[in-house]
């Protein structure tokens, strides 16, 4: 089985569990957008439906007003359109309600076929007409401005618009025949001074003992519904639409809703000239029924999908008449502020979990470094390198893991412990004993060693007579100069004896060939040292003089003693000889 560092490790299953947060995290974030962009669509949708709706209740309250007071107007002064003077005081009295209520068009009809009208052209110019019995004929007047204000105006006979005209005849004075007093909405029609398409309201004019008198009546352009429509802002780049009852097209936001060829002819939804709001149109005249049912349906067009919801206005509460609203939002718009919330927590979430690594790279780091110290400073004991007791390098730097730190303490108790072993125990032994890999056991073994025995003579005498801390010294002096030349030369300090030492060569834990030569070459090297030793003594202290005793031979060598107690030692003839010669 392959194996990895712990740093390895970590990093893998913490990258691994950050990629499945993350993972999860977008999923999440796509199943809450999903769900909310349904919401936020139904939203979006209401709001345009609801704003539209109010446009149109605004456009259409003009001419409603407008019609009204002028029927008002009419009802308390005489029409009589053959009087020059009197056809200019009711201008005067008519022409402030088309400026109020920015009207396309107000006009009078009697029952007599006396009309009366001020008008807008569709180029801006305003006009005024009138017609009179008995051959009704439709004569233009231009309207004129002597000085600013209504009460300064002159007409001035432009010519004839019609040569026969009647107002009773006309659609929107039928329309008011029956109509209640409040007015009511006629059809499209083409305005025959204008040519242009309009919708009229009528009020009709009654005395009070119900007697029909006249109608008054106020339009707008379709173009006007049109253009207001245009300014408004579906979406980014969406698209609105009304029809009819029978699907014609009522108002459009992209401005068309007339044939190319003939700008008096209306289409149908469905053969509208924009590919979009033929497509809708389409699904309009098909699927409307469900459309009523369901808040919206998906649709494609022109090689885009969009969303498309229909609501309906009533323009006329008293017949029931409705015009069907159509919204078209392109699913990119939609989408557009979903998608950028989930670019934006995409990123933040790689952000996150980029900062997640690299704080748990550095942690790690911290972590795996700290143990590599540990392991390294075991491994330094265990091998016995030199420098393995000193201040534990782990202990230098703080840690905010508690494991770690406990283990810090105890490899430095560990350490202390060892340090003071080794003050027993000979260090080439405690070296043997970690290296081996076992448990030390009673037993011996033959080998071949040699022994060397070493004391100070007269050693006791020298005691008596010298001062007791200047011998000590004297003494530790000595001793450690001793056994460092032993471990130098390949030999093991078996035991001190009082005075004496007593070391062996060539067996565990250094096994020689030659231990003859090193044990020898040792003794001379002790001889060397005591007398260095002796010079630096002569002026505070009484040398020392050591014997020394070699034999060489076979032995036992192992651990004797009790089962709770070892010591590793030598034992046989080769001893004693080494001993009874250090004596002579």
């Amino acid at each position: 089985m392959t194996k990895c560092s712990v740093k390895t490790l970590i990093l893998m299953i913490v990258s691994l569990v950050l990629v499945i947060a993350l993972a999860l995290g977008i999923g999440c974030t796509l199943m809450m957008g999903l769900y909310g962009t349904a919401d936020l669509s139904t939203s979006l949708t209401e709001s345009i439906h609801s704003f539209v709706a109010e446009m149109i209740s605004n456009l259409l309250a003009q001419p409603m007003n407008a019609a009204r007071i002028l029927a008002q107007t009419v009802y308390s002064t005489n029409i009589d359109t053959g009087d020059p003077t009197r056809v200019l005081d009711l201008y005067r009295s008519i022409y402030p309600v088309t400026l109020a209520f920015n009207v396309s068009g107000v006009w009078c009809g009697i029952h007599s076929g006396q009309m009366i009208a001020v008008m807008h052209h569709p180029y801006g110019t305003r006009f005024v007409a009138r017609a009179q019995p008995p051959h009704q004929v439709y004569e233009r007047f231009a309207l004129e401005f002597l000085r600013e204000g209504p009460d300064h105006l002159n007409l001035s006979y432009t010519g004839v618009l019609s040569p026969r005209l009647s107002p009773p005849e006309d659609p929107w004075y039928r329309i008011a025949l029956t109509a209640p007093d409040e007015g009511v909405w006629g059809p499209v029609y083409v305005s025959p001074s204008r040519y242009i398409l309009t919708r009229a309201y009528s009020v009709p004019i009654r005395f009070s003992n119900g007697t029909f008198f006249g109608v008054a009546c106020a339009d707008y352009t379709l173009t006007k519904l049109g253009d207001l429509l245009a300014h408004v802002k579906y979406g980014k780049t969406g698209q609105l639409f009304i029809a009819d009852e029978g699907h014609y097209l009522i108002a459009s936001s992209t401005g068309s809703i007339t044939a190319p060829d003939d700008s008096l002819l209306r289409l149908r939804a469905d053969n509208a000239s924009d590919p979009v709001v033929r497509a809708a149109g389409a699904v309009l005249v098909q699927r409307r029924a469900v459309l009523l049912q369901q808040s919206e349906l998906s649709i494609r067009a022109n090689g885009e999908a969009y969303f498309m919801s229909l609501s309906l206005y009533t323009y006329d509460r008293s017949a029931g008449h409705q015009w069907d609203v159509v919204l078209l939002l392109p699913r990119r718009d939609y989408y557009a502020r979903f998608d950028a919330v989930l670019i934006a927590m995409v990123i933040a979430s790689v952000a996150v979990c980029l900062a997640a690594l690299l704080a748990t790279f550095v942690l790690i780091h911290r972590l795996v470094h700290a143990l590599r110290t540990i392991i390294s400073e075991i491994d330094d004991v265990v091998q016995y390198k030199e420098g393995a007791f000193e201040a534990s390098k782990s202990t230098r730097k703080g840690t905010i893991m508690q494991e770690i730190h406990d283990m810090r303490t105890s490899v430095v108790r560990m350490k202390l412990i060892l340090q003071s072993f080794e003050k027993y125990v000979p260090v080439p032994l405690l070296k043997y004993l970690v290296h081996s890999n076992q448990v030390a056991h009673l037993g011996l073994t033959n080998a071949s060693a040699t022994v060397m025995f070493l004391d100070i003579a007269n050693f006791t005498s020298l005691m008596e007579v010298s001062d007791p801390e200047v011998f000590v010294s004297q003494f530790t002096d000595y001793m450690d100069e001793m056994t460092r030349v032993i471990a130098q030369h390949q030999g093991t300090v078996d035991k001190m004896i009082g005075d004496g030492l007593m070391a062996f060569f060539g067996c565990p834990p250094h096994e020689l060939a030659n231990h003859e030569y090193w044990a020898c070459k040792c003794a001379l090297a002790c001889q060397d040292a005591l007398r260095r030793l002796c010079r630096r003594w002569e002026v505070r202290a009484t040398p020392f003089h050591a014997r020394i005793g070699l034999a060489s031979g076979n032995v036992l060598v192992g651990n004797v003693g009790s089962t709770t107690r070892f010591q590793y030692t030598v034992l046989g003839n080769v001893v004693n000889s080494a001993l009874r010669i250090e004596n002579l």
